[in-house]
């Protein structure tokens, strides 16, 4: 029962531009401003001019603060090394790289160690300050040594570029935009949007369709056709000089064919070192738990491996049809872990333009609103939450699974050639509109 394993929480968010021409102390203020949900514990921003020059920012800049070409901006969330010193934006010990970070990268000792040696002074026990100091030592080839989920900003005046990283399951989302040779980036659209004039804010309609078809919009899209979103797995390089883009992927899962059988023993092994270096936090964890593989796998294992005592937390429902929470009631207890049944209501409207607005885009998974209720009520009890997800995507959804595998045979139907003209386009009925369902493979 293969699981996807995650850290669930506010996240921090990030953003930033960079500007051929001067612009207002406000355009980082309002990016700030559409990123504080996501950074209850620190907000920082960062401003230079035209040639590089570090301007002073925030309350205690003396003056009214100055027009900027270039700006970081970063709401924090803080997980590990809650200290000021591990605030964001971060530098090197000279100012010349710069790193704005939203994410968690985990399983790093040893390769800091291997900086240590190399001379490197850590100031932080943060995870920040390890991908500062692995892109220091390595330059962009450091990607292969980071394990997490993470969306990555890295200003190298040393060689004039940013680059912008997403982690290889595009767990963190990183969206960015270029009109003329100005260029900014941001954690949601909504910290991108203060960048873009008005007559840029144009719909795309391939999104839309996108969107209608998969509930969501892929990347690169997003509902903007002046924003682009990242895709997972790859970097973006910004040239600070030639402003112009260069976009490549750096990691590719494994093939079906370079992969051995892995035995049982060795896939509990690696199972429960993946939950154990999810756990590493200096805030308060918890657990999601629903009466699903995923999520009772994760609690298991946790109870398993020495960590008892986590508050879990379910998400409970009116109608008894869709309600888990007593058999992740039971589960809990089995555990030994405390368990709190958080209310969904049936009654959203008060919350929707809220959720809308935390979803950022256009996002049509009914399982969203009650995530939402249960994340709203669970950061009341703790800052980090693991969870599990993978189980629907690894069995083809559960139930349907069972539907898939009874209608395998129509990949049959009329040889598989699903380039034939549609019967339903040319007759119209019920019947033909069924046949072409029918011969579609699932």
């Amino acid at each position: 029962m293969p699981c996807i394993l995650f850290l669930v929480t506010d996240m921090c968010g990030i953003a930033g531009f960079f500007s051929t021409k001067p612009r207002g102390a406000g355009l980082a203020t309002q990016m700030m401003r559409a990123l504080q949900n996501r950074g209850p514990d620190a907000q920082h921003y960062m401003g230079w001019g035209g040639d590089w020059q570090q301007l002073p920012t925030g309350p205690g800049a003396p003056g009214p603060v100055q027009p900027m070409h270039n700006a970081l901006v970063h709401a924090r969330l803080s997980i590990i090394d809650p200290r000021p010193i591990a605030d964001q934006p971060m530098a090197n010990d000279d100012g010349s790289i710069w790193i704005c970070y939203n994410g968690e990268v985990y399983d790093w000792a040893h390769h800091a160690d291997e900086l240590r040696a190399a001379g490197a002074v850590f100031k932080t026990r943060s995870d920040t300050e390890f991908i500062l100091r692995a892109y220091e030592h390595w330059g962009i080839d450091m990607l292969p040594r980071l394990r997490g989920m993470f969306a990555i900003v890295i200003v190298d005046l040393r060689i004039n570029k940013v680059w912008l990283v997403r982690d290889r399951m595009g767990l963190k989302p990183i969206l960015y935009a270029q009109v003329g040779d100005d260029f900014a980036f941001g954690s949601t659209v909504r910290s991108v949007l203060p960048f873009l004039p008005d007559n840029e804010r144009m719909w795309d309609a391939s999104a839309i369709d996108a969107y209608l078809a998969h509930r969501y919009i892929p990347a690169p899209r997003t509902i903007f056709k002046q924003i682009r979103r990242l895709p997972n797995a790859h970097w973006l390089c910004f040239d600070l000089q030639t402003r112009q883009t260069q976009v490549q992927e750096y990691w590719q899962p494994p093939s079906e064919a370079s992969r051995a059988p892995v035995p049982d023993e060795r896939w509990l092994q690696t199972l429960d070192s993946a939950v154990h270096m999810r756990t590493v936090a200096d805030r308060p964890l918890g657990v999601f738990l629903s009466s699903g593989i995923d999520s009772s796998t994760v609690a298991s294992r946790l109870v398993a491996t020495g960590h008892a005592g986590l508050q879990s937390f379910t998400a409970r429902f009116a109608l008894a049809s869709m309600d888990e929470s007593p058999l992740a009631a039971t589960i809990a207890k089995q555990l030994g872990l405390p368990n709190l049944a958080v209310d969904i209501p049936l009654d959203i409207e008060r919350d929707l333009d809220r959720i809308i607005a935390d979803l950022d885009e256009p996002f049509a998974d009914p399982s969203a609103l009650p995530s939402w209720y249960l994340a709203r009520e669970t950061t009341k009890h703790v800052k980090v939450v693991l969870g599990g997800d993978g189980g629907d995507e690894m069995f083809a959804g559960y139930k349907r699974l069972r539907k898939h595998t009874r209608t395998a045979w129509r990949r049959y139907f009329l040889g598989g050639n699903n380039t034939l003209p549609r019967l339903g386009d040319i007759a119209g009925d019920r019947t033909s509109r069924l046949l072409d369902e029918a011969r579609l493979d699932w």
